[in-house]
């Protein structure tokens, strides 16, 4: 296995771009041939369409702030990057991701290739989309076996030795332990990105060292986004990155996010397949299914038992897109595609179709006037130390917890994307 120490480690995401058939007309690719002609005499035979036991739908509690957040996610993605920001209870003039490829390595992350089992989509394997993407026409394998896939893992350990054994120094100058994070993903220079198989540095760390990891210890540098971004900026040319036009979830097992599954397809009257059925964005299902997202926390790092604890399947998507807008213009969720993946799990499978804006939708609220960039700003350029210090203090000790208005009628209460 080649190891590629960068200079400057279970839930599945694609994006697509223009690696589809005529990528000239990407935006307009007809999905119709796939969608599942659904028997309505069957649609509730839902022990054919799951692996074992199907599982409970949402609680009422669980739907309701799933669809919450996800009205939430579609309002941000439609707003420009300075108006999201003023829309915080403290206004910010950008909410842009101070974070890129550069500065993984100095906050003690590792990318490397992975073994053929994780570069295998075919039917039966851990992933089963390889009949998917031919259908669309799409790549179907890695690089090593000629496609056009560049698979690899970010982890925040390195070789050689134990996890529980490694350390490193950040940009602030605190040594901190390795968390025994990682983030399968794999990236086409086409026009997509795979998020596969993932473990963010809190989640590991509890695993590695039982009680024994304080929130102090973790890298201010977390979400999986800004993983998905890192990858992306590496492997794909500068003037090819804006090329994303699907994101996708795959074999999804977490149990807050299969229940809402289950929930968006009752609430149509249908059941999951092994061709994709699609829910509107703005639809109960499709919010919810948008809406799932990382386990917040609340107060003393404890768990908001009133916030989802699901996989970021679409928190994910809408953080990406809301966060890099400078860096891959405009864009929103226009579709919502779920069926069932072709992999050993049999688990549902998600496809977020992007569309662009052609300009943001200003906000209900009289604001003052966008700044423009400065010439002199460079949006790659490393956080200075100072910033960083500044952010992890913020961190240590203080929870941030935001409101948003839609329609002006509204409001949401959300920690600070």
């Amino acid at each position: 296995m080649l190891f590629l120490w960068l200079l400057s480690g279970l839930g599945l995401v694609f994006a697509f771009g223009t690696l589809f058939p005529d990528s000239s007309n990407v935006a307009n690719l007809d999905l119709s041939a796939l969608l599942e002609q659904h028997d309505d005499s069957n649609s509730t035979s839902y022990e054919r369409r799951w692996l074992g036991e199907p599982p409970a739908p949402a609680s009422d509690v669980v739907w309701n702030t799933a669809k919450c957040k996800g009205r939430k996610f579609m309002t941000q993605m439609s707003y420009s990057d300075y108006d999201v920001g003023q829309s915080l209870p403290i206004p910010q003039n950008t909410v842009r991701s101070p974070w890129y490829f550069a500065h993984l390595s100095p906050w003690g992350y590792v990318m490397t290739t992975v073994d053929e089992v994780y570069r295998n989509f075919e039917a039966g394997g851990y992933w089963g989309v390889a009949d998917f993407f031919r259908h669309l026409g799409l790549s179907d394998k890695c690089v090593e076996e000629g496609g056009k896939w560049i698979a690899a893992v970010i982890t925040h350990y390195g070789p050689g030795s134990s996890i529980d054994t490694q350390t490193y120094v950040g940009l602030d100058g605190y040594q901190r332990r390795a968390s025994g994070a990682y983030f399968y993903m794999a990236v086409n220079p086409e026009g997509g990105i795979i998020v596969q198989n993932t473990l963010g540095p809190r989640q590991a760390a509890d695993r590695v060292y039982p009680n024994n990891f304080p929130d102090t210890e973790l890298p201010p540098l977390t979400k999986l986004s800004d993983m998905m971004w890192a990858m992306w900026e590496y492997y794909v040319p500068p003037d090819q990155r804006a090329n994303l036009d699907f994101f996708m979830s795959l074999a999804i097992s977490n149990p807050t996010s299969s229940a809402i599954i289950r929930r968006a397809f009752d609430s149509e009257g249908q059941g999951i397949t092994t061709t994709p059925y699609m829910f509107q964005p703005t639809s109960d299902g499709g919010l919810a299914i948008l809406g799932t997202c990382e386990r917040p926390k609340t107060g003393f790092g404890q768990p908001d038992m009133l916030t989802l604890q699901g996989s970021p399947n679409g928190a994910r998507v809408a953080h990406f897109l809301t966060q890099r807008k400078l860096n891959i213009g405009l864009k929103t969720v226009v579709g919502i595609y779920v069926f069932e993946c072709l992999s050993r799990a049999r688990g549902p499978c998600i496809m977020f179709k992007l569309g662009n804006l052609a300009a943001p939708i200003p906000r209900p609220r009289n604001t003052p006037a966008q700044p423009a960039p400065s010439p002199d700003t460079n949006p790659n350029a490393p956080i200075g130390r100072s910033e960083i210090g500044k952010r992890i203090v913020d961190k240590r000790n203080v929870v941030r917890r935001h409101t948003f208005q839609f329609d002006g009628n509204l409001t949401v209460s959300s920690e600070y994307i």
